[in-house]
């Protein structure tokens, strides 16, 4: 499978700069593949919705450590994921090997906002964005789907690095912990904390998760990488 750094040389091909100056973002995306260690770790992550994650992480754009350019993230994730993928899939391409499942219990962000509110004080909208971005999946899988995608020790991470350690309560200033809003948030919907790779159960490694993975060259001339750079996997 395609290795950061090779992703990094390609997009610094495409865009100038040098390898490094991408490394890091495109280490971030494939961070799953330390969980799940085989192509099916990809589904989280490249897809359409994915991109709009790693924006929201990482920010919009990106500077160049080696000259300060400042340059927009997404067309770089963008070509990350074709050049794993071959196109760009959306979350529900991604799991479209599961059937639809239920929602029971079906939970809504208000009521879980509620229930924060009187376990750990304050009103219900100081915890409306951290509960929104758990159940964000369900915008694009509007069935019980969607908590394989945040619902899980990853998903407790990745709302770490999107609100920090401390998740401080607009309406007072008090500072609380993520971990544990995160996890009451899916203890209220299920009743263990699965991992990353029990939430792939049901699907299996199907060819298109690894068509594309490691250049067969990297002598391309800066600027002039394309697809011919690539081999099925």
């Amino acid at each position: 499978m395609a290795h950061p750094w090779h992703h990094a040389l390609l997009s610094a091909r495409r865009h100038g700069g040098v390898p490094e100056d991408y490394l890091e973002v495109h280490t971030w995306m494939d961070y799953t593949k330390s969980h799940v260690p085989d192509c099916r770790h990809r589904l989280f992550l490249h897809n359409a919705w994915g991109l709009f994650v790693a924006e929201r992480i990482l920010g919009p754009t990106i500077t160049r450590i080696s000259d300060g350019l400042v340059l927009p993230l997404r067309p770089i994730l963008e070509k990350h994921i074709e050049e794993d993928f071959g196109k760009i899939p959306t979350l529900a391409d991604c799991l479209a090997q599961l059937a639809p499942e239920p929602l029971e219990p079906d939970v809504t962000v208000y009521e879980q906002c509620t229930l924060s509110a009187q376990r750990w004080g304050g009103v219900w909208s100081d915890y409306q964005p951290l509960h929104q971005f758990l159940d964000w999946p369900r915008d694009h899988l509007p069935d019980g789907r969607h908590r394989r995608i945040f619902h899980n020790t990853w998903g407790i991470a990745l709302a770490q690095q999107a609100f920090g350690l401390r998740y401080v309560r607009p309406s007072d200033g008090t500072a609380l912990v993520v971990q544990l809003l995160a996890e009451q948030h899916i203890l209220h919907e299920r009743e263990t904390i699965p991992t990353l790779e029990t939430c792939l159960e049901g699907i299996t490694l199907q060819r298109w998760m690894c068509a594309r993975a490691m250049p067969v060259t990297l002598s391309v001339k800066r600027g002039k990488a394309d697809d011919r750079s690539y081999t099925d996997a």
